[in-house]
């Protein structure tokens, strides 16, 4: 490794310091400030790769991995990713210690001192929010991703995550992925332009909120619900280190913007 090891940390940014470093590092990027629905879908994407921001790790808001060429400083954490393996598509665990066998469990396989860490666990870091979100723009406009980044700044969602996909950006399914920033994405430009918006914000209780929402919709029992939530959760949480609140996208007044039924 070239980069220098230092301690996980996490670094949760506000609303405010989000939309301030984002549109600062897309402002240098393209010469004069952004849209709003090119700023919006910055924000959706990283946000929902580190769970709102609350799950970022020292300023990595894409959760981008440090290659043996990157310079710079990064860390080492615990994560999963979808890896495919004998044919089949299989979520695996990761520590800095090596291959684990699930989340919080024993190294089983393929051990390494931290640091370095396994290479799986290796995050690039940065000093503060400006330069993680500076950095993450100048990965974004490297030629490999530099197409993600056109349809970025015409606020094409599913052009942006279909790009990042076929550039290998992240191991989780697309469609999954595309729907929780496309929900994201309408969420954050709403509030962008100062319109109101509904957000669930999973707290002690979250499964209160959700089924006094959901339930008058649905016609659904406690029981059933629970297990949808849970389902929806336990998915999000293996597709790439996802945050679970990141649910799909339901309404109080409307009800759910899309198909209520849990996909395969």
């Amino acid at each position: 490794m070239q980069a220098t090891w230092v301690t996980d940390q996490l670094t949760p940014l506000t609303w405010e310091q989000d939309v301030a470093s984002m549109r600062w590092a897309l402002t240098n990027a393209l010469g004069s400030p952004p849209s709003d629905t090119c700023l919006a879908l910055a924000q959706a994407k990283c946000g929902f790769e580190t769970a709102r921001l609350r799950s970022c790790h020292r300023n990595n808001r894409g959760n981008v991995k440090a290659g043996p060429k990157y310079v710079g400083m990064y860390c080492t954490f615990e994560l999963n990713e979808v890896l495919r393996e004998n044919g089949k598509d299989v979520t695996v665990w990761f520590s800095p210690l090596g291959r684990i066998s699930g989340r919080g469990g024993k190294v089983i396989a393929d051990p390494w001192e931290d640091p370095p860490g396994h290479p799986q666990t290796r995050m690039r870091a940065y000093a503060n929010e400006f330069d993680g979100a500076d950095a993450y723009i100048q990965f974004m406009l490297t030629p490999n991703f530099r197409p993600a980044f056109e349809c970025m700044k015409a606020g094409d969602v599913a052009g942006m995550i279909r790009a990042m996909k076929a550039a290998r950006y992240f191991t989780a399914d697309e469609t999954t992925y595309a729907r929780g920033v496309a929900s994201m994405h309408r969420e954050y430009l709403g509030k962008l332009r100062g319109q109101r918006v509904t957000v669930f914000d999973p707290g002690d209780d979250w499964f209160e909120q959700i089924r006094l929402i959901i339930s008058p919709v649905w016609k659904v029992g406690d029981d059933a619900l629970e297990s949808f939530i849970l389902y929806e959760m336990e998915r999000n949480l293996n597709a790439g280190g996802v945050g679970g609140q990141n649910l799909l996208d339901y309404e109080r007044d409307d009800g759910p913007k899309s198909d209520p039924e849990p996909q395969a």
